[in-house]
């Protein structure tokens, strides 16, 4: 970790904390130009992911504005996920996560983008 990825990762961390989707994917894009090896990459983003979600936690815990039903049912799915991309992620092409990655960008920026033309 340096100052400039630093730096992005707390942007992103920012970002997650205030919007939320497509978070792990600017992380992945940050560790891809870092040249970090995909499966690393890919631990780093569950990290990141697990910290994120821990911090979003606390915050909600603290306020007392947490639904426990929803949250374990989340949780539980996500640890489920987890297992799944990992075993998907070492059968995964680099060029087949790069097409993916623009994917997911692209249709992410359409869901905001659609959201926020529908609030108005």
């Amino acid at each position: 970790m340096n100052r400039k990825n630093g730096s992005i990762l707390l942007g992103v961390g920012i970002y997650d904390g205030m919007f939320g989707p497509g978070s792990t994917t600017l992380a992945l894009y940050t560790y891809a130009y870092e040249k970090i090896a995909y499966i690393k990459a890919v631990g780093l983003s569950r990290i990141g992911v697990f910290a994120m979600c821990a911090g979003a936690a606390i915050t909600y815990i603290a306020t007392g504005k947490i639904e426990w039903s929803l949250t374990l049912t989340l949780m539980l799915g996500s640890v489920i996920g987890a297992q799944i991309g990992i075993v998907l992620a070492r059968k995964v092409k680099a060029n087949q996560v790069k097409l993916l990655l623009r994917i997911v960008t692209v249709v992410l920026i359409v869901q905001l983008v659609y959201d926020f033309i529908h609030q108005l």
